[in-house]
């Protein structure tokens, strides 16, 4: 299927940023977003708005609000896309893919304005639009993953270790390492839906903050998790039963690698480091691999979801000017 913008039907289009005020025409445009759950964005909204590091757009035809379209920094270099939108009755004939395409160009003019290069949405494996669209556009998958997760363990902990800054150099000689994954060994989720890149200052950070966890023999690492910040799970909580059910009474894991046996010993410990922080189930999004879906398996994960999410890349200028 070739994706093609019509425009010559809409007339009178404008740019802008969200307004408080713009909430019930957003409610609008989330109607019918997805046909098995309820759209998070209205829950969300109030906070985007609020966030000193979001930007939430609006496009307008003929001065009404009817896409919009946001971004958070994640980093000085990094952004992520989130909240696209367009009302239901301009989801057809290309006038949606018109709209989107509109917004973006308005979007990434402030990302080369303000040396932001690195740009990154995700999305499931069940939306067919975005997944051309992003082929369309040539942005790179560099991400896919599963949702798993494990009801607590009562049992001791035995080799857990909390980890501190003075673990640094031999967990990052872990994470660089690439010992399970290629890419996907370089992102980790700091938010439920948004992943970035584990850079050395962002595990520096992580690790002063007492959320790193991980397995050592001497001074050598042979697995380590990071624990995803639980604040921004709120809005999710209601929407996807499957994953997000019990959000707050769940450990939810950014990132975990390691050998074989280190991660599988990992995961089973962090059951047990669960349940005696009072968390009923441990879960986490993991890259798409035998070997570590073998290490999932033993350690009693289950997959929460059938759905994939996939992670697209690109660099702004390498996004290419479509003409429409």
């Amino acid at each position: 299927m070739e994706l093609k913008a019509k425009t010559e039907t809409i007339t009178d289009v404008e740019v802008r940023l969200a307004r408080a005020e713009d909430k019930e025409a957003v409610l609008a445009i989330c109607q019918q977003t997805w046909q098995h759950s309820s759209d998070f964005l209205p829950l969300g909204w109030n906070k985007w708005l609020a966030d000193p590091n979001s930007r939430v757009f609006v496009v307008e035809v003929d001065s009404l609000p009817i896409g919009i379209l946001g971004f958070v920094l994640m980093s000085e270099r990094e952004a992520w896309y989130q909240g696209l939108r367009v009302a239901p009755h301009y989801r057809q004939q290309g006038l949606g893919l018109h709209l989107l395409l509109t917004l973006e160009q308005h979007i990434e003019r402030f990302f080369v304005e303000t040396n932001i290069n690195v740009l990154r949405y995700s999305t499931c494996s069940s939306n067919v639009f975005i997944d051309k669209y992003s082929k369309w556009q040539r942005r790179q998958k560099v991400g896919r993953y599963f949702p798993y997760k494990a009801d607590s363990l009562n049992s001791p902990v035995k080799q857990l270790l909390h980890l501190d800054i003075d673990d640094f150099d031999s967990a990052w000689a872990l994470v660089t390492s690439s010992n399970l994954f290629t890419r996907e060994s370089y992102l980790y989720l700091n938010d439920p839906t948004k992943w970035q890149e584990l850079t050395c200052e962002q595990l520096k950070n992580h690790l002063n903050e007492g959320r790193v966890w991980g397995l050592k023999r001497g001074n050598e690492m042979f697995a380590l998790a990071i624990q995803m910040p639980v604040h921004t799970i709120d809005y999710l909580e209601g929407v996807n039963e499957a994953l997000w059910k019990g959000a707050h009474q769940t450990l939810w894991l950014g990132y975990a690698n390691g050998t074989d046996e280190g991660l599988t010993t990992l995961l089973r410990e962090l059951r047990s480091f669960a349940y005696c922080k009072g968390y009923l189930a441990v879960g986490g999004m993991f890259p798409i691999s035998d070997r570590i879906f073998e290490s999932l398996d033993i350690a009693g994960y289950q997959r929460a979801e059938e759905l994939e999410y996939w992670v697209y890349e690109w660099q702004t200028q390498n996004v290419s000017d479509k003409s429409l």
